[in-house]
């Protein structure tokens, strides 16, 4: 997938129970620990990673039209970029179902070994794009650490390059369907003859 202009990209990031990046988050208390149990002064943190490179990932949308994306490292970085740019730090859902409020993306980084840019706690490529969230919503933390309900994270794109090729599908399943109607057409008129 690439980044065709500034209207593509991600607008959001959801908590998922399957992240189909196949990696789940973290959750810190207050001693920025990996949470195993949770103490008074939790922090309320969520870190993982949100896109991660060349990692095929299978889509099929609502009108059955099946694909697969996978992200370049230079457009994780530009979809990191206009996430910020374009102010969707408190755009979180749940299950990409609905919308909830006191959630929001605090920190964000591009994993770069050159740079020094590594996660302690996540084995994962470079280019890969992580975010901590802070979870001021106290009912969907609780459901983070006391159910085995959310695992990871997910992103909600805009991609004209994936609108593009679904209409393309389209267009060409449109040119079978006339193409086949006016070869019965003929083959009727030979019959007649």
């Amino acid at each position: 997938m690439t980044i065709s202009d500034e209207l593509d990209g991600v607008y959001k990031i959801s908590l998922v129970e399957a992240p189909a990046i196949e990696s789940d988050f973290l959750l810190f208390n207050g001693d920025g620990k990996k949470v195993l149990t949770f103490s008074d002064d939790e922090k309320h943190v969520i870190t993982g990673p949100v896109m991660i490179p060349n990692i095929p990932i299978y889509r099929c949308d609502e009108t059955g039209f099946e694909y697969y994306v996978q992200f370049s490292k230079d457009t994780i970085r530009k979809s990191a970029e206009l996430f910020f740019k374009n102010g969707y730090q408190s755009s979180v859902s749940v299950g990409h179902e609905f919308d909830v409020k006191d959630v929001y993306v605090f920190e964000s980084y591009i994993v770069d070994k050159q740079r020094g840019i590594v996660p302690n706690d996540l084995d994962v490529p470079d280019g890969t794009w992580c975010v901590s969230m802070k979870c001021e919503n106290d009912e969907l933390w609780d459901k983070l650490k006391n159910t085995d309900l959310l695992h990871g994270f997910s992103i909600e794109t805009m991609n004209t390059a994936i609108q593009m090729a679904k209409q393309e599908k389209f267009d060409q399943e449109e040119r079978q369907v006339e193409k086949k109607h006016w070869m019965d057409e003929l083959l009727n008129m030979a019959d007649q003859m």
